[in-house]
């Protein structure tokens, strides 16, 4: 939900205070579509058929009241924001129904259009606050479930998150060393120092245009190297998302499972494996057995294919596929 899109119920009974409450919020100039009904029940069965983000009822209302109306809405759609009017005499059941029946907030009748007008935009903020909470806690839990290593880190290279597989990997490859820090280093020093600037490069480089997203981690004794690809989390500036493959755990798709995974032709999946193997054009064209220039061209119907469009986003696409 953006803010130009929530949508808001208000009901109550009594048809001048219904209007009254639709004149407020047409002069507040709400980024809302309201719709209001006198009728709880019409208002629980349009809720019902399409919760809106937030509510707003009158505490009274003949044969009901505004808590049961609530409890009745929350019973299908819990994550939508509730809110109370209520007239003088009922100040003291609207304060019971914030501590205690978790409604959102209260206002008093007539609905005052300062009051109101922030009351739902602190109720907007809340509801999305309240799914990136749900959508955060989702991402982790699928993140922490996935055979695929990602970790994040900040731009000296400390972790500050590593799921179940990429803390194995830090910590038993053989590949880094942690500091007390925990900063990621490499065992060729060298490497550490260039990973750094390649972190630095990933931040400070337009997100739209940036390539150079893929380092390699190398190691004395073992001919394979240890594949990053990095990417910059949207409108952050201080951290970095890793997927980290080891290609002696797990080999890296084939170039005919790549071609069955994203439909793609013998000739543009041996480039991408190359891509994936070795982390450049050139190297996808060497392992590929085509030309640099063939193998942009690949790549361009590669990016048409699946929808990205960058050589990172590739890069993870086929890690994770492989996952």
């Amino acid at each position: 939900m953006t803010a130009g899109s929530a949508r808001m119920i208000c009901v109550d009974d009594d048809p001048l205070a219904l209007d009254q409450v639709r004149l407020v919020i047409a002069d507040a100039d709400l980024p809302i579509s309201a719709s209001y009904f006198g009728s709880p029940k019409k208002a629980l069965e349009a809720h019902r058929d399409d919760p809106a983000e937030l509510v707003l009822t009158d505490l009274r209302m003949g044969a009901t009241t505004g808590l049961q109306l609530i409890t009745q809405m929350r019973a299908f759609a819990p994550d939508s924001i509730y809110m109370l009017l209520s007239g003088e005499a009922d100040l003291d059941s609207a304060l019971k129904a914030v501590n205690e029946a978790g409604v959102f907030r209260f206002f008093t009748k007539p609905a005052e259009r300062d009051s109101l007008k922030l009351g739902v935009y602190e109720a907007i903020r809340e509801f999305n606050l309240r799914r990136m909470h749900s959508i955060a806690d989702i991402t982790l839990d699928a993140i922490e479930k996935m055979n695929a290593a990602i970790a994040s880190v900040d731009l000296s290279g400390k972790v500050l998150y590593a799921n179940e597989p990429a803390e194995s990997l830090l910590k038993n490859s053989g590949f880094f060393q942690l500091g007390p820090d925990k900063e990621l280093r490499s065992v060729v020093p060298v490497e550490t120092k260039n990973f750094k600037e390649f972190l630095q490069d990933v931040i400070s480089t337009d997100a739209n245009t940036h390539e150079r997203s893929v380092f390699r981690f190398t190691h004395p004794e073992i001919a394979e190297p240890i594949v990053v690809s990095a990417v910059r989390p949207q409108d952050s500036a201080s951290h970095i998302t890793l997927i980290i493959s080891d290609p002696r755990r797990k080999p890296i798709s084939s170039p005919e499972q790549i071609a069955t995974a994203l439909n793609l032709t013998p000739s543009e999946s041996r480039v991408v494996f190359g891509l994936v193997s070795g982390g450049s054009v050139d190297d996808a064209a060497d392992t590929a057995g085509v030309s640099v220039s063939s193998a942009r061209t690949y790549l361009k119907n590669v990016f048409a294919k699946t929808g990205v469009s960058r050589q990172a986003e590739l890069v993870r696409l086929v890690l994770l596929a492989a996952a």
